[in-house]
């Protein structure tokens, strides 16, 4: 994983009216390491374009609360998801587990942390980016090629479903956006699950993020320190963007991924 360059950044800070108090915002240095310390970001550059009302949306902590949607029933593995609401939107309260296969190589398929099927029935499936996007079904029936082996650079449709349950669909970046700026100090420690960080999350919204690592370069790395999201956005070439969630808080700026590592999926209603 790699952050995009100034020059590929696609968002202008947001203006003081908008933004989160300047010292709650950490910005991570250093694009070399992928370990989160003292100095990493929990927020940064939120585009007053992507998040709208953001001054009118931003929760006091004594509005966060955890409501409960209805569970999803995901007819194609009969598997059962928690879901919640977050301001205006909802979300997955878990992470996405379904076992997508669609080929033999680990482009078209999806895999357990550290092979091991636990770790799918603890912290959800991890999924190329590929997979993501359902790309086999972007190729077939709509002709549309994106992080495929021709690395071509392609634009989603709005709300595209990907390998989500029907009726939810793989979060752009600006709705990733909306759910940090909705939390309002940028403490990503809001938004992380009980019990599973250090330090611990306090959940205060039940969006329950657990640290469920990643699959970089054919290595798995990360359980238990970090948790990484795919978005439905593609950069260039092979690289998409992606959220991290860090030990000292979540990442929201330009974070990119080759479309070959494996992330979680938290999918959003449509």
């Amino acid at each position: 994983s790699k952050e995009a360059s100034s020059s590929s950044v696609i968002m202008s800070e947001i203006s003081s009216s908008d933004a989160v108090s300047s010292s709650s915002v950490k910005i991570e240095e250093s694009s070399s390491s992928k370990e989160a310390s003292s100095s990493s970001v929990i927020m940064s550059e939120i585009s007053s374009s992507d998040v709208a009302n953001s001054s009118s949306e931003i929760a006091s902590s004594s509005s966060l609360g955890c409501i409960y949607g209805e569970d999803i029933y995901d007819t194609r593995d009969g598997k059962t998801y928690k879901t919640v609401k977050i301001g205006e939107q909802e979300w997955m309260a878990e992470n996405l587990n379904y076992h997508y296969i669609r080929g033999t190589t680990g482009s078209a398929r999806y895999s357990c942390y550290g092979k091991e099927e636990e770790n799918c029935d603890v912290y959800g499936a991890l999924y190329p980016w590929t997979v993501a996007i359902d790309s086999a079904f972007l190729d077939s029936s709509s002709g549309i090629k994106c992080g495929s082996e021709a690395f071509k650079s392609c634009s989603l449709p709005a709300k595209w479903k990907g390998v989500c349950p029907d009726g939810w669909h793989l979060p752009s970046l600006k709705e990733w956006r909306i759910l940090v700026q909705y939390i309002g100090d940028g403490d990503g420690l809001k938004l992380k699950s009980k019990g599973y960080w250090d330090p611990e999350g306090t959940d205060d919204v039940c969006f329950s993020a657990k640290p469920a690592g990643e699959r970089e370069s054919y290595v798995y790395r990360a359980l238990g320190y970090e948790a990484h999201f795919w978005t439905s956005e593609m950069f260039s070439g092979d690289y998409a963007y992606e959220i991290r969630f860090l030990q000292n808080g979540i990442v929201t700026r330009n974070m990119l991924a080759s479309t070959y590592d494996q992330s979680s999926v938290r999918c959003i209603k449509d």
